[in-house]
């Protein structure tokens, strides 16, 4: 396609909060610069009183460089959420499109300048039509504002990677040359969008003091000796002494509520034999897939989280059997799952400007540390400015338990070589005799197959329960159901999900669009973990495709759930809003 027949975007971001909603001005062009900030009341509840103890500030500051591949019309990207620790609201910020008129259309001039992509929409009848809807793309962003290590000055600031759906229709991506920079497709910024904002409470809230006393913990029952107990409570108080900022975790609480050092709950543990299969000549593929199943399942909600000094961690078996745990639980079933395919992998507990406190994976051959983040199943380079972990405290195998002593903690700044004593201080030094305590994991877990007659069941509810959802959002305008769009995108979506989320190729977008020639289609797919419905209709309401009043308006609502061992759900939901070509 030519670039003279390429569309200019005409981005802004919009922030809500509390059910508040703020924007920044239309910029215009692929590399918008807002350098503007937005100010909005923030009030908490008690009891039935509203408290109001300051404001939060946010600065939009810019899109670096890649705002290309946000779509016209159907760019309603959240970009992060800010979870208030413990008081339930969170803080929206969208990246949306203005819609323009079909004449200020053809008035736009594409923005070629200093680009080195360029999303392009192609003048195909699967474009976007004209109208004022607004629909949110992917993924969202976490962001623990109060977190009482993650954000000592109550302020987030950065640019941020954004995600796009893997299907978009009636857009494709053209390769500018970037010259020598072969970081910019390493660090998979090829296809990206980057967004760069500061945030901040004023009048600044205090932290809370994470150098409290020692908890009841060494009162309850245990399954160490007096020594072991001693020296993990004398290695905790040196660490927080020396550097009271950085996470460390030597005992646990188990569920029969014994304390135990947390070495024993690694153990190398086989993945389920379909994950091994499905890639038999691809180890990155299976370590990817691998990655992806320990993400779809659940997570306990922040708020229900326990502090580093009383944290109780369940078993591989217990986690699988709950479909339900922590960060750390799903880091340790993910480190075992790595040791088993002869990784050399630890559990990395550290704090992330995304998520807050966490644990991670990391995985090293040779000179190279890879980074893997379980809660979203991507793996990260060391030195890749994007990964989201700001802080690299401890490492723990079957063997030892290492503090990073270095003086910088970010990721990027670190020697991981833990044979290095100057760099990471070890729980069992070398003089003392090697200890490799006995693993409280089973030797093999446990798997079984997911019901498919199940799946179906949930698959038929959640669409006619969407639909229903669809329609009450919609009370003041008929809502029509197009069934031709809904079976092309159910059985599309199967596809994405081979795909293991990444985006379709050139040939499967045009297979779709050829499909879909009599209509205007505005929507794209989500995938998500299952949990519960209320998340995946919040989801779907937060996309406001529902939202368009053009005459002759037609919906198509698509689920499928591919089913992973033990009751974990892959749910993709394709949601479109279409007009038929009659009605152009």
């Amino acid at each position: 396609m030519s670039m003279e027949e390429s569309v200019q975007v005409q981005p802004f971001v919009e922030v809500t909060f509390q059910q508040s909603m703020y924007q920044t001005s239309i910029a215009d062009g692929t590399q918008p610069c807002w350098n503007e900030k937005l100010e909005m009341e923030f009030k908490y509840h008690i009891m039935d009183d509203i408290v109001e103890p300051g404001e939060v500030a946010i600065a939009v500051l810019v899109a670096g460089g890649a705002l290309q591949n946000i779509p016209r019309r159907i760019s309603h990207l959240a970009m992060a959420i800010c979870a208030l620790h413990n008081l339930g609201d969170v803080l929206e910020l969208e990246e949306k499109e203005h819609a323009a008129t079909s004449k200020e259309e053809d008035d736009e001039e594409p923005d070629q300048e200093g680009l080195k992509n360029e999303l392009r929409e192609d003048p195909s009848p699967n474009g976007d039509y004209n109208s004022s809807v607004l629909c949110k793309m992917k993924d969202k962003i976490l962001i623990n504002l109060y977190d009482n290590i993650n954000v000592p000055n109550t302020e987030v600031s950065g640019t941020f990677r954004i995600d796009t759906p893997p299907m978009l229709l009636g857009y494709t991506w053209k390769k500018i040359d970037t010259g020598s920079c072969e970081q910019f497709y390493e660090f998979g910024l090829a296809e990206s969008s980057l967004l760069t904002i500061f945030m901040t409470l004023d009048p600044q809230v205090s932290c809370l003091d994470s150098d409290d006393k020692q908890p009841p913990l060494w009162q309850l029952e245990t399954i160490e000796d007096d020594k072991m107990l001693h020296m993990a409570r004398a290695f905790q108080k040196e660490i927080h002494t020396l550097y009271p900022k950085r996470r460390i975790i030597v005992s646990i609480i188990d569920t029969e509520c014994r304390v135990g050092i947390v070495t024993r709950y690694i153990r190398p543990l086989c993945p389920p034999q379909e994950l091994l299969e499905t890639f038999p000549e691809n180890l990155e593929a299976t370590f990817n897939l691998i990655a992806r199943f320990v993400s779809l399942i659940p997570y306990l909600p922040d708020s229900l989280g326990f502090s580093d000094s009383c944290s109780i961690w369940l078993t591989s078996q217990q986690f699988l059997n709950l479909i339900l745990g922590g960060k750390e639980d799903h880091a340790i079933l993910l480190c075992n799952y790595l040791l088993y395919m002869k990784e050399n992998a630890f559990v990395l507990l550290g704090t992330s400007i995304l998520e807050g406190l966490g644990a991670y994976v990391i995985t090293q051959e040779k000179l190279n540390t890879m980074i893997w983040n379980p809660e979203t199943g991507e793996c990260y380079d060391q030195y890749n400015a994007f990964c989201p972990i700001q802080s690299a405290d401890c490492l723990i195998n079957n063997e030892n338990i290492w503090v990073n002593i270095q003086k910088n903690n970010l990721p990027m700044s670190l020697n991981f070589d833990v044979t290095k004593d100057y760099n990471w201080k070890p729980f069992f030094s070398k003089s003392s005799q090697p200890h490799v305590l006995s693993s409280v994991q089973p030797q093999e877990l446990i798997y079984y197959s997911t019901e498919r007659s199940m799946v179906d069941k949930l698959q038929n509810r959640i669409e006619w329960a969407l639909k229903s959802k669809i329609m009450d959002w919609r009370a003041q305008h008929p809502t029509r159901w197009n069934r031709y769009c809904t079976g092309v995108f159910q059985r599309f979506l199967p596809v994405l999900e081979q795909n293991l989320g990444h985006s379709v190729s050139e040939e499967q977008s045009t297979a779709l669009e050829s499909l879909l020639k009599d209509f205007k289609v505005s929507g794209f797919p989500l995938q998500m973990r299952y949990s519960k419905l209320e998340a995946i209709f919040d989801k779907v309401y937060s996309t406001g495709v529902h939202n368009i009043e053009i005459p002759n308006v037609e919906f198509a609502v698509a689920v499928y759930i591919y089913p992973y061992p033990n009751n974990v759900l892959s749910v993709w939901i394709y949601v479109a809003s279409l007009v038929h070509d009659t009605y152009k």
